[in-house]
C-alpha cells in the first residue's frame, strides 16, 4: 500500500469508530467476508455520544449475530483505551465463557501489528497476562465479569480525585435484572437510591446505597436560632450574588488549601464561608468553602482534589456567619434574616432569682 494511502486509512481508523469496527471482524473472525450495513454506523454513533458522556445509559436490541457484542464489548474498549490507556473497563457478560471469550479478542486486537501502529502509546504489560483482565503500561485495564463474577475493588472510571471533588455526590444507583434474550420486555428493578457517605482507601472505594425509605430519617422543620437558617443567595435570603462576587488569579501557591492572590484588597473576613469557583486549571468548575480570608490570602475548608498553580483563575462570592449584624453592615438584608437575634439563649432561660445578674 502506498505510504500516503496508508496514512489517511489509519487516520480514518483512528478517528471513525465504524470503520475501526470493519477492522476489528477481520481480526476476530478471519476469513469471513464482511457485509457493511448502517446499524453498525448507527451503534457506532451511539457509542460516540457515550464516550463523550452525552449518553449515560445505552440498550442496544437487536438479534443475535447482528455484531452488537463485537461493536460493544471487543472493538469499542480498544478503541477508548487506544485513544487513552489509562481508562479503565469492566466488560460484563451473562456467562462467563462469553466473557472470556470477548476479552480474548479485545486483546487479540490490542496486541496486533496494525492496531500498535494506530495507537502506538498504548501498550500492555507483561505481568497481568490473564484470561479476564489485561492492562496497559498506563495502569488502564479491562476487565471481563459475568453474572456471579466479582468486581470488588475495582473502580473503572471512578478515580479518588472525581469522588474527593464531588462529581459523584448524591449520583443515582439502579440495580435491576433484564431478560438478555428480549431486551424488550424491559427491566425489573431491584433496588434504587442514592450514594451516600464514600471512604477511599488505596484506590479502592466504598459507597454508601441510600434507599429511599433513607429520607424517612431526615428531620424535617426547623428550630428557633438566633442563627440565620437561610443560605446566602437562596431564595429566602434574595440577595443578588453578582455585586458580591469577585474575579482573579492566583499569584503564588503554599498548598491545595492555602493560595494567594495579592491583587485582592478586601477586608478580613469578607471572603470567609463563601464560595470559591476555579474557572480555570485542573480544578476548573470545582468548588470549595472559603474557611478564611484575609486580604491577599485565601485558605479552603478543604483540599482541591487537584494541583492549584499560579495563574489559576477563579471568581469568589463574599461569605456570611449568619448573624444579624453581618446581615446589616454588609449586605443591607435584615429585612430578609431568617433568625431569631432576640430570641433568649440557654443560659438566659436556665436563670433563676437566685443567679439572675440583670432585672
Amino acid at each position: 500500500m502506498p505510504p500516503k494511502r496508508r496514512r489517511i486509512l489509519e487516520a480514518t481508523l483512528r478517528q471513525d469508530l465504524a470503520s475501526f469496527i470493519t477492522r476489528v471482524f477481520s481480526v476476530t473472525n478471519p476469513g469471513t467476508k464482511y457485509i457493511p450495513s448502517w446499524h453498525i454506523d448507527i451503534i457506532a454513533e451511539y457509542l460516540n455520544a457515550c464516550t463523550r458522556g452525552e449518553i449515560h445509559k445505552l440498550i442496544i436490541n437487536l438479534p443475535p449475530r447482528a455484531m452488537k457484542s463485537l461493536c460493544v464489548s471487543v472493538a469499542w474498549p480498544a478503541w477508548l483505551l487506544g485513544h487513552d490507556p489509562s481508562r479503565r473497563i469492566i466488560a460484563a457478560s451473562y456467562a462467563q465463557a462469553i466473557s472470556i471469550k470477548h476479552s480474548l479478542d479485545c486483546r487479540l486486537v490490542v496486541q496486533s501489528n496494525w492496531y500498535r501502529s494506530l495507537f502506538p502509546y498504548t501498550l500492555l504489560t507483561k505481568d497481568q497476562n490473564q484470561k479476564a483482565k489485561f492492562q496497559t503500561t498506563a495502569r488502564g485495564y479491562r476487565l471481563a465479569s459475568s453474572v456471579g463474577g466479582s468486581v470488588t475493588g475495582e473502580g473503572a472510571q471512578v478515580k479518588e480525585a472525581d469522588l474527593m471533588a464531588g462529581l459523584y455526590d448524591f449520583a443515582e444507583i439502579e440495580i435491576f435484572k433484564v431478560n438478555y434474550t428480549d431486551l424488550s420486555q424491559g427491566t425489573l428493578k431491584l433496588r434504587r437510591g442514592w450514594i451516600g457517605e464514600v471512604s477511599v482507601n488505596k484506590g479502592q472505594f466504598v459507597a454508601e446505597v441510600r434507599g429511599l425509605m433513607q429520607a424517612l430519617s431526615q428531620t424535617i422543620g426547623e428550630l428557633y436560632s438566633p442563627s440565620c437558617r437561610a443560605s446566602l443567595g437562596d431564595s429566602r435570603c434574595k440577595i443578588a450574588m453578582e455585586p458580591y462576587t469577585r474575579t482573579g488569579s492566583i499569584t503564588s501557591v503554599t498548598d491545595n488549601t492555602r493560595f494567594a492572590d495579592s491583587t485582592r484588597v478586601e477586608a478580613a473576613g469578607y471572603f470567609t464561608f463563601g464560595k470559591i469557583t476555579f474557572t480555570s486549571g485542573a480544578n476548573n468548575g470545582l468548588s470549595m468553602e472559603v474557611k478564611e480570608y484575609v486580604p491577599g490570602k485565601i485558605t479552603l475548608a478543604l483540599p482541591m482534589p487537584f494541583a492549584v498553580v499560579v495563574g489559576d483563575t477563579y471568581s469568589m462570592t463574599a461569605g456570611c456567619d449568619k448573624t444579624i449584624e453581618t446581615c446589616i453592615v454588609r449586605f443591607a438584608n435584615a429585612v430578609n434574616f431568617r433568625g431569631e437575634p432576640h430570641v433568649p439563649g440557654t443560659d438566659r432561660m436556665l436563670q433563676t432569682a437566685g443567679t439572675r445578674t440583670e432585672w
